[in-house]
């Protein structure tokens, strides 16, 4: 397999890491957010992530 595509699914891993430790940030604190804003939020994260890549 291509060095490419393990670079590519270690970010993805990465990514998704990160994405679970805001979750539990944000349910530990006592700030409650709405689920919809999450997603909005982590949808711009993810964005952002991709554009990162390229």
């Amino acid at each position: 397999m291509p060095i490419k595509f393990w670079i590519e699914n270690i970010l993805i891993i990465e990514f998704f890491i990160f994405v679970l430790e805001t979750i539990v940030i944000l349910r530990t604190k006592p700030i409650y957010m709405p689920v919809p804003k999450l997603i909005k939020i982590l949808r711009l994260i993810k964005k952002k992530f991709l554009i990162g890549r390229e």
